[in-house]
């Protein structure tokens, strides 16, 4: 029962985020503009063509996972809407550019999909009649759905830098969660500890390991011992556990 109440709270807090609304809302209008200009709500299945979406869909998800995007993008819808506490400056960086660049190729992909249309359709040009209208529908079918994409992914990105701008300003204390993230941020900067160091920092005191604190920041290991040699020799700690003792009693 406590399970299904924490579920039951995560859907009425998605289900009142501003964002999910401005995403139906958009759903909304383009299937009501859809239908009358199908005429009617049986003409919709004109707009799905299953194949083509599929096509596209594979294609930008083999292009994000090469360039190594993938893992971002993925995690910038959990962000905007499953926010965590402890949520790192870098998490949100790297999905907001991850978002932005889903954008982009997804709007190269539309513009190679209807060049080769048009290349195809050029050469077969001796029967006109017959090929004019399905080319032209799927020409127009993938600038629709490259289009559908990019209005879902863009406020999902405001959303995301929106979110990274509210981390990086530092907040009075008191306010219940600032504790996890940006409080301890800020402390460890006025350290001396670099922007990335703080980061760093932030995550051995929170408990990771340096395994998976690479893995949060999609760095090496030896690149976390590096910052971590740096981070203790700048705060004067001996080890990870007097390095947590010394932000604690900086709370304190």
């Amino acid at each position: 029962m406590e399970s299904m109440g924490r579920w039951m709270k995560q859907i009425r807090k998605i289900a009142g985020n501003r964002l999910t609304l401005l995403l139906v809302g958009l759903s909304a209008g383009g299937a009501a503009l859809a239908a009358a200009a199908a005429g009617g709500v049986s003409g919709l299945y004109r707009y799905l063509d299953l194949g083509l979406a599929g096509c596209l869909a594979a294609v930008f998800l083999f292009l994000m996972w090469a360039v190594g995007l993938l893992k971002d993008f993925g995690n910038g819808f959990r962000l905007v809407f499953y926010p965590r506490k402890d949520v790192t400056r870098m998490e949100l960086q790297k999905a907001a550019k991850a978002m932005e660049a889903a954008r982009r190729i997804s709007a190269l992909e539309g513009l190679l999909g209807v060049t080769v249309y048009l290349v195809n359709g050029l050469y077969r040009m001796e029967e006109p009649s017959r090929i004019l209208g399905p080319y032209l529908s799927l020409i127009l079918l993938t600038v629709l759905y490259t289009g559908i994409f990019s209005l879902v992914a863009l406020p999902v990105r405001v959303k995301l830098e929106n979110m990274t701008v509210s981390f990086m300003e530092e907040a009075p204390e008191g306010e219940d969660g600032l504790e996890d993230a940006q409080t301890v941020y800020f402390r460890l900067r006025a350290m001396g500890l670099t922007d990335r160091e703080a980061e760093v920092a932030r995550l051995v005191c929170l408990g990771l390991a340096n395994k998976e604190i690479g893995q949060t920041l999609y760095i090496s290991d030896a690149t976390v011992k590096k910052h971590m040699t740096h981070i203790l020799e700048k705060t004067g700690c001996d080890s990870r556990e007097a390095l947590t003792e010394l932000v604690r009693q900086g709370s304190a």
